[in-house]
C-alpha cells in the first residue's frame, strides 16, 4: 500500500467515484491516501475532472 505505481503500469487513467474523492480530500481521521492521490496524475473523478 501507499504506492500507485502498479496502477500506473496497468492503466492510463483511473476513475474514482465522486463520493470517494470527497472523502479522501477531506482527509478522514488519518489522512489515508491523500498524498498518494494528490500526486497521481492519472486519477480522475467522473466526468474526467482531475482528482485534486
Amino acid at each position: 500500500m501507499g504506492s500507485l505505481n502498479i496502477l500506473r503500469s496497468l492503466y492510463d487513467r483511473v476513475l474514482v467515484p465522486f463520493e470517494v474523492c470527497q472523502e479522501i480530500r477531506s482527509g478522514g481521521t488519518t489522512g489515508f491516501a491523500v498524498a498518494e492521490l494528490k500526486a497521481a496524475k492519472m486519477v480522475n473523478a467522473p466526468g474526467n475532472i482531475p482528482f485534486w
